[in-house]
């Protein structure tokens, strides 16, 4: 698990390109993240080690679990990372496939849907083989392996026209269960869990996944700005927008530039739809877009605008980093996508 080694926010040597004196670096983006991951734990981190969705009733998923484990790991954190994944495994387990309960409400005190989110589940594989690697605990390690090949057998299908895909959840999303194809959600290849998880789930089968989802995000381009939904249906003959929901590029799919930014996958052509979109001018609000009305509904807040900013330096080395250098949003999603985009500046070694 070499590969798993070179994350570390606090220790890694990262070399630079010479850069103007005002200019975002690397280095600033791991000092960024150490000023703000103490006020995110203070605000969206209980003490038992729920992490919680304020703009939703308060509820607690995979998904935020698996990146508050992923950034205590980066952060050296090992105190948050315990009771995080504590509570993970405590409240989320409960499944007998090795995968998590996707979502826990605390009106009732129990997991409103026994159902997986494969993102979800692969955040927490990949937080766990860091956080094995970075402390030297094989107990975390074994488990990092033991999600990793839940997922492959129960969270991946091997399609005719892309390879093997991520499928959202074990229920619901497959053709046979649906009318108009199997669905899927591009923002759940995670690709730099991918890379980093590549000894697990074997090199081959980690690049025909990674392959899948380029693919798919080359294909699945809606609207008068060519932008993935945040959800598409597969046949074996097209691709389109799935039935049942709400036909938007939005709060999932904003993730996909950050995923493969972070990665550094694929070619300038799968960022360039984005970076299009997305003005370079520091006041410019990031949007969800309807991808039939063509409808805009600003999303005005800090974390949004930071994944703009990775995106845009990722692609042609220059950017407004006013978002960067901002206090965290109030709001828990928004919050995490700030602090995510810091770590992925700071992985990718970029300068702007």
């Amino acid at each position: 698990m070499r590969r798993l080694a070179c994350f570390s926010i606090l220790f890694l040597l990262t070399v630079l390109p010479a850069a103007t004196a005002n200019a975002f670096t690397a280095d600033n983006a791991a000092t960024r993240l150490a000023d703000l991951w103490p006020d995110f734990k203070t605000r969206f981190v209980e003490e038992d080690g729920r992490v919680v969705d304020t703009a939703n009733g308060r509820i607690s998923h995979s998904e935020g679990q698996g990146y508050a484990m992923l950034l205590a790991t980066a952060m050296n954190d090992r105190q948050a990372f315990d009771r995080v994944w504590r509570w993970t495994r405590q409240t989320l387990g409960v499944r007998s496939d090795d995968l998590f309960a996707w979502v826990y409400d605390p009106q009732t005190q129990a997991i409103r849907d026994p159902n997986n989110a494969t993102d979800g589940d692969l955040l927490i594989a990949w937080a766990l083989a860091r956080a094995g690697e970075r402390w030297n605990e094989p107990a975390y390690l074994h488990r990092a392996r033991i999600v990793t090949q839940a997922i492959l057998t129960h969270g991946t299908v091997e399609t005719d026209t892309y390879g093997r895909m991520i499928t959202p959840g074990v229920e619901g999303f497959s053709a046979a269960q649906r009318t108009d194809g199997s669905v899927f959600n591009l923002s759940y290849w995670v690709f730099p869990a991918l890379e980093d998880l590549a000894v697990l789930l074997g090199p081959a089968t980690s690049a025909d996944i990674r392959q899948s989802g380029l693919r798919l995000l080359e294909d699945a381009r809606f609207g008068e700005h060519n932008l993935p939904p945040d959800w598409v249906a597969v046949t074996s003959s097209a691709t389109g927008l799935a039935d049942g929901f709400e036909p938007v590029f939005g709060h999932n799919a904003i993730r996909i530039p950050l995923y493969v930014a972070w990665g550094n996958v694929g070619t300038r052509g799968h960022l360039a739809p984005f970076v299009s979109l997305w003005p370079q001018d520091a006041a410019s609000s990031v949007a969800q877009i309807h991808l039939v009305s063509g409808q805009v509904d600003l999303l005005p807040e800090v974390g949004y605008r930071a994944i703009a900013e990775l995106t845009a330096c990722a692609m042609n080395g220059t950017s407004s980093t006013q978002a960067m250098r901002a206090p965290l949003d109030d709001n828990y999603y928004p919050a995490m996508l700030h602090l995510l985009s810091l770590l992925a500046f700071h992985e990718r070694g970029l300068s702007c």
